[in-house]
């Protein structure tokens, strides 16, 4: 078995492209932009014509979070599921008068997001953004700019929710569809008055895996402290890795 020996890895090759395509909002000629490529190959390789090279492939199964060798071995799975993923990522980027400094935070969590959205999961994703110390500090430190960013770099629509806890955010996550993403408010809101977050409240650890059926930690920067976002959440949930904490450890 070779790739591209045949109609029938075109046909396979060409039918996945489109499907993450459409999956991500991405027309013809955007998806082709992304990957210097003239929109009428993209055509001919979701009509099974022809097929991008291995390296584009492998580039582009990298950045939906798909192993190349379960596509080529028929592996990657499409089914529906209802599981709701707690992703606890570090998007704690610099920003200053209203503008983000530096997006690299953002853009190495997209693996991990994108893995659980091709995989049609429900993801809630939960990060810290810088400290709060008095009530002062919750504005500037608000996940809202952070949110339209990540959104703006999936080319995926990111509901961002003001609140930590409480049924607005109950039930926005009660009312997701697979394939939605929910970025909830700064962690560290719960550190003023009490320091609920970075003290590892159970309480508060608890509620939030109440909010979700796995949670995966990919805030590797965090992952020595015992926050309720982190070590407080995994105590009640099927828990595991990213692929950044995955990369910074192997």
């Amino acid at each position: 078995f070779k790739y591209g020996s045949d109609m029938m890895d075109q046909n396979k090759v060409g039918n996945l492209i489109k499907e993450l395509r459409k999956k991500n909002g991405l027309t013809q000629e955007k998806f082709a932009l992304k990957y210097g490529v003239t929109y009428q190959a993209v055509s001919k390789w979701e009509n099974g014509k022809n097929i991008p090279d291995i390296a584009l492939l492998k580039e582009i199964c990298n950045d939906y979070g798909i192993n190349i060798n379960d596509l080529l071995d028929g592996k990657v799975n499409n089914k529906k599921n209802n599981k709701k993923v707690i992703i606890r990522c570090d998007l704690n980027v610099p920003i200053k008068d209203g503008v983000i400094l530096d997006d690299n935070r953002i853009k190495e969590s997209l693996k991990t997001i994108l893995y659980a959205v091709n995989h049609n999961a429900k993801v809630i994703i939960l990060s810290h953004l810088g400290r709060i110390k008095k009530e002062e500090d919750k504005k500037k430190n608000s996940l809202l700019l952070v949110s339209k960013r990540l959104s703006k770099l999936l080319s995926m629509n990111v509901k961002f929710i003001d609140e930590t806890r409480g049924s607005v955010l109950e039930n926005a996550i009660k009312n997701m569809k697979p394939r939605d993403i929910i970025l909830v408010q700064n962690t560290r809101y719960e550190d003023y008055p009490e320091k609920y977050e970075s003290g590892n409240d159970e309480a508060l650890g608890k509620y939030w895996a109440s909010l979700g059926d796995i949670f995966i930690n990919d805030a590797f920067g965090t992952c020595h402290r015992s926050h309720a976002s982190n070590v407080g959440i995994s105590k009640y949930l099927p828990s595991g890795v990213g692929f950044l904490v995955e990369k910074e450890i192997f």
